[in-house]
């Protein structure tokens, strides 16, 4: 075993360092094993929450290229339909259009934009909402085993 990785208590893994740290102040009546287990879950839970979220993120970034992608093909099929030589009454009419729907779509996209945020902000929340509850419920229990002995 590389002895380089070791702490001053010998383990070698995070976790093992932190149960020797707890370990080592002989706190009566602390589970280590339990807050050790405990530390795990959370740890899983934010990685879990970090994971929706970076995916949300992809998301939004995969919405907003397919955005950009639609604004510059109507953009290009705007100017060349303003391009055509014809009755000025019929390129304001069709200018005015163009501007409405950009408007609209502007809009819409917006719209999707932040549902996508709001949905992938919901979703870590959830994991971390969860597991702030789990914990409660840890530390009540080990409360009340105690308090049973």
């Amino acid at each position: 075993m590389d002895e380089s990785n070791k702490s001053e208590t010998g383990a070698t893994s995070p976790t093992e360092q932190f149960s020797s740290f707890i370990r080592g102040l002989k706190l009566p009546g602390v589970e280590v094993n339990e807050i050790v287990a405990s530390q795990k879950k959370n740890i899983e839970a934010f990685t879990k929450a970090m994971h929706a979220a970076a995916e949300g993120a992809g998301a939004v970034a995969r919405r907003q290229a397919e955005i950009l992608r639609t604004a510059l093909d109507q953009t290009t099929e705007m100017v060349r339909e303003l391009t055509v030589p014809g009755n000025p009454k019929e390129t304001v009419a069709k200018q005015v259009e163009f501007a409405k729907k950009a408007f609209e779509t502007a809009t819409a996209n917006a719209r999707a934009l932040a549902d996508l945020v709001e949905k992938s902000n919901k979703e870590a929340f959830e994991v971390i909402r969860r597991r702030t509850s789990e914990t409660l419920d840890e530390i009540r229990k080990s409360l009340l085993k105690k308090n049973g002995d």
